[in-house]
């Protein structure tokens, strides 16, 4: 790439950029991708890593990768707007590890830090919690910068404010943090009830990216949604993975929506417990879209419209995939159970079966 620039050969830095816009981003090469990709410009790719980083900040900075990190890379990722940590507590720490690695280290780890403490979102971590840092690491503040943080933390107000570091990012908390589940068992959920979507071997489900989309209608009654379960066809092998799988839930009515986030290995079937509720009543509409990328050893199953919604629902359902070829599908049930009505119902319920939506 730097050659075919230097010579300005625009055919070659194409071919590369497109190369490069085509690799597959994980956890443990993310950092050395996202520097790249600001070195040379390509700002498709760079979005790429920032938004793979944030989705999956925890792993990606326990990783050797960013353990091996340039400053440059470290600082770039300690700006971005959005971590995916239970608290900025777990950033610091993980920097505070990579700066042992430095070289200057041992002569004075706060010149090594400074740069990136300026990057750190201390406003996020409670008083308490910073006062322990402190004690572990004695030789990155000093006292009267503690002092003044510490006060600040604890009773934050214009006259703390002004007396904080220079240095001091006064940003506001930016971490959220979402499950990661991982080699997921196939055991269902007890005593809960199921709308089942039967799914069938297909030669050629062999994609790197696919979304399935499940609409669902309550016909009667109140229900709560509990979980998904997803389902794979073999070969399932150690090397099976899908790094990254967003799953958005979005409720029609209320305009209600949240996301869950993933990460499946070497599992053919797994169940998603959601971590909201999801409750619905008559008439009541949700969407839950199911995106699986950068999908590594692992083959789709085709939706089988015959044998699918045999038995009595509650829901009218509507699917369909991105892309459509060959309706490939990985939701392969939907966990509910019934919740208490407000009131007492008038005779008995009679459920109409699920339609489907063709592709």
């Amino acid at each position: 790439m730097a050659a075919a620039r230097k010579f300005q050969i625009q055919s070659l830095v194409s071919r590369c950029e497109a190369y490069f816009e085509s690799m597959e981003i994980s956890e443990e090469s993310a950092c050395s991708i996202f520097q790249m990709a600001i070195d040379n410009k390509m700002e498709g790719m760079k979005t790429r890593c920032s938004q793979f980083i944030q989705e999956n900040t925890r792993g990606v900075i326990r990783s050797d990768d960013f353990r091996n990190s340039s400053l440059s890379t470290i600082r770039n990722i300690c700006k971005l707007p959005r971590l995916n940590l239970s608290s900025e507590e777990e950033l610091f720490e993980a920097v505070m590890e990579w700066a042992n690695l430095q070289p200057g280290s041992k002569v004075s780890k706060r010149e090594v830090l400074l740069p990136l403490l300026r990057s750190i979102h201390f406003l996020g971590i409670p008083a308490m919690k910073f006062t322990q840092i402190v004690k572990k690491c004695p030789d990155i503040f000093t006292a009267e910068e503690a002092m003044h943080i510490v006060m600040h933390l604890a009773n934050p107000n214009q006259s703390t404010l002004a007396k904080l570091p220079s240095w001091f990012n006064k940003g506001l908390s930016r971490c959220f943090s979402t499950p990661q589940i991982e080699r997921a068992g196939p055991s269902p959920l007890t005593s809960d009830r199921k709308l089942t979507i039967s799914l069938r071997p297909f030669a050629k489900g062999y994609l790197s990216n696919l979304m399935s989309v499940l609409e669902l209608k309550c016909l009667e009654g109140r229900y709560q949604i509990r979980a998904l379960k997803l389902a794979f066809g073999d070969p399932v092998t150690a090397l099976s993975c899908i790094p990254h799988m967003v799953i958005t839930v979005s409720c029609e009515s209320s305009n209600y929506s949240f996301k869950e986030h993933i990460k499946i290995e070497n599992s053919k079937e797994l169940v998603v417990p959601f971590t909201q509720s999801i409750l619905m009543h008559t008439g009541q509409k949700v969407r839950i879209e199911a995106e699986a990328n950068e999908v590594k050893n692992y083959k789709f199953l085709q939706f089988d419209e015959h044998n699918s919604f045999t038995e009595r629902s509650p829901f009218e359902c509507n699917l369909g995939s991105l892309p459509k070829v060959n309706r490939l599908f990985f939701i392969s049930e939907v966990i509910y159970r019934n919740t208490p009505p407000r009131e007492k119902p008038r005779g008995p319920r009679n459920f109409r079966r699920g339609k489907q939506s063709k592709w």
